[in-house]
């Protein structure tokens, strides 16, 4: 939240109707922070300091690790349910020394420990397990009682293990060959400037009788309402200035210099909708100015409030998960207590991601306020009076649409279970993933085992139904070994994207995969920005644009009396590009592509 820019509340909100392929939902998360329920360990808790190279938005502080004692160290997650998912993904971020992996099991509805194979071991750094695109637990869907087992064994000092942020994940299941189905708020680029609170406005005395957003095809009706209690929203509209997508921006002044003043925004739905899963955008501390404080309450039918569960709140380095009050739990910003500092190491930029958080809710709710505070909510310590911003960014809930069907309370797990959905495919894909990268959309997949398999074509949809090949990746013909694959889809659509693989055989014989979806912003290449970092710097200098471009583009570099020193040529449909620079005077230069502009000081 820097208050030196313009602040601004987005709300870019067109519902669109994700009709056949669900979002994934946070089902449950340990991060080792405070109390440690549901466990069952003979590992050793230690802290990852903040400094600490890791994966993107790890929440570093405590983590589990074995001791150097050698033996057998065991970390169970007791009973959660998967009641109501499918595809079901465990992932956690690790690191290890030695040649041991550790081993994963699963255990459902009091059944036997079954081992998980075929996935990819996280490495000697911090990193995620398979590659970042978890482990699939394909037999744990819609079940009652699941249980997770690590082992690991030491075998000398030179061996060991690591472990944080446990998620598991899932999409909605409807039934057996049912589509899963999620509902989508998808911030539009032609609602910029839009204000939900004016356009949707909610009024408790005729409540979705005026405007209303709504999903073109489950009818499902929102509309919003606001409350400023002591603090001021000055600005609240659709913008591109969180993380170069769409959101809810909220920003707002306070009028007092207590924590006492808020601002309430509430979510209204028409009908009782399960399984939210909400995320925002940068929750961090300005110094001297703020340290936001979010609280995130459902409302059930009886309109009693539900308060976010830690195992389904997730947060990073830069906030956590506290409780406020007798019941009450918020995401505040860390704050940074070194005195004279000019900057706190909690402070980011709006487009960085390590200030998100999100929270899931599995009860029916008709209503989700977020409560925005600078410093604890409620409580009465002196703190800051500053402008402090945040962005509400995607809101999920399951397709109301979508059957119920029984959770599974009474089949045991068992050794040697045939996995569920068609026959055997000639090849074994185990893992198969799409996210947004500075170069377009990445597509990643993994195999277990092949036969005959020929090769992969990549194809692409905006609705979900129709699609597309875009390209094609050469298989292996014959593997009985873990094999990475990837595809960059180098011109997404703006918006949704959702993927899918046809694998051929040699023969022509075809199967189909599932579907990955990912949500793109393509910023119009005169309308792209720069960034150049590290900035400061000595060695190398790195160029990326907001935008890529159909043709190669120029990057020019200028001194300070405005000569250029230096330029080079960005490649299209490219992003970004290295550049060294070793041999510049030190000095403040200007970056310049097009009509976007940037500036870096090499020391």
């Amino acid at each position: 939240m820097k208050s030196i820019l313009q602040l601004l509340l987005v709300c870019a909100v067109l519902l669109l109707q994700a009709e056949a392929h669900g979002q994934r939902t946070t089902l449950y998360h340990e991060n080792f922070t405070g109390t440690l329920t549901n466990l069952t360990r003979n590992w050793k808790l230690a802290d990852t300091p903040l400094n600490t190279p890791a994966y993107p938005k790890a929440s570093r502080g405590p983590h589990l690790h074995t001791d150097k004692k050698p033996g057998e160290y065991t970390l169970e997650l007791g009973e959660f349910s998967t009641g109501g998912y499918e595809d079901i993904i465990v992932s956690w971020g690790g690191k290890k020394t030695g040649d041991p992996s550790v081993k994963l099991e699963y255990s459902y509805n009091g059944g036997v420990w079954v081992p998980v194979d075929n996935w990819f071991e996280v490495g000697t750094e911090w990193s995620v397990v398979n590659a970042e695109m978890g482990v699939s637990l394909p037999h744990c869907f819609n079940k009652a009682r699941v249980k997770l087992r690590w082992t690991y064994t030491v075998t000398n000092t030179g061996t060991s293990y690591a472990i944080d942020d446990i998620t598991i994940t899932g999409r909605p299941y409807g039934g057996p060959s049912i589509p899963s189905s999620t509902s989508h708020i998808v911030w539009k680029q032609e609602n910029a400037g839009e204000i939900p609170f004016t356009k949707a406005r909610y009024v408790d005395a005729s409540p979705f009788t005026g405007s209303y957003y709504s999903p073109n095809t489950n009818n499902v009706k929102i509309q919003w309402s606001k409350e400023e209690r002591g603090a001021t929203m000055y600005d609240q509209h659709v913008t591109p200035d969180f993380q170069n997508m769409y959101t809810v921006g909220i920003a707002q002044q306070h009028s007092s210099s207590t924590a006492s003043g808020y601002s309430r925004s509430s979510i209204h739905f028409d009908s009782f909708v399960k399984g939210i899963n909400l995320t925002l955008y940068d929750i961090d501390e300005t110094k001297n100015e703020c340290i936001d404080v979010v609280r995130i309450i459902g409302y059930t039918r009886e309109g009693n409030p539900i308060y976010p569960k830690k195992e389904h709140t997730m947060v990073t380095s830069i906030n956590e998960f506290i409780s406020v009050g007798d019941n009450g739990f918020a995401i505040r910003s860390k704050s940074d207590q070194v005195p004279n500092k000019k900057k706190s190491i909690y402070d980011l930029y709006p487009d960085d991601p390590e200030g998100n958080a999100s929270v899931a809710f599995h009860e029916p709710v008709n209503r989700v306020d977020i409560i925005y505070s600078n410093g604890l909510y409620g409580q009465s310590e002196v703190l800051h009076s500053g402008k402090q911003k945040i962005a509400i960014a995607e809101v999920t809930w399951r397709d109301i649409a979508l059957p119920t069907p029984p959770v599974d309370d009474t089949t045991p797990s068992a050794i040697g279970t045939p996995t569920p959905g068609p026959n055997p495919l000639p090849v074994t894909l185990t893992a198969f993933d799409a996210k947004k990268v500075a170069d377009g959309a990445q597509l990643n997949w993994i195999t277990a085992s092949e036969i005959d398999n020929e090769r992969f074509v990549v194809e692409r949809s905006q609705d979900g139904k129709s699609f597309a090949p875009i390209g094609e990746v050469k298989g292996a013909g014959n593997s009985n070994t873990l094999l990475k694959y990837s595809f960059l889809d180098r011109a997404p659509r703006h918006g949704a994207n959702y993927y899918r693989l046809t694998q051929y055989d040699y023969d022509g014989v075809s199967e189909t995969s599932k579907v990955v979806y990912v949500n793109v912003r393509v910023v119009p290449s005169d309308k792209a920005s720069l960034k150049a970092y590290p900035n400061p710097t000595s060695e190398e200098l790195t160029i990326q644009t907001s935008a890529t471009s159909a043709t190669d583009q120029v990057v020019y570099i200028f001194n300070s009396v405005g000569s250029v020193v230096k330029s080079v040529v960005l490649p299209k449909h490219q992003a970004s590009l290295n550049i060294p620079v070793r041999e510049l005077p030190s000095g403040l230069y200007l970056v310049r592509s097009g009509q976007a502009v940037t500036r870096f000081y090499k020391q």
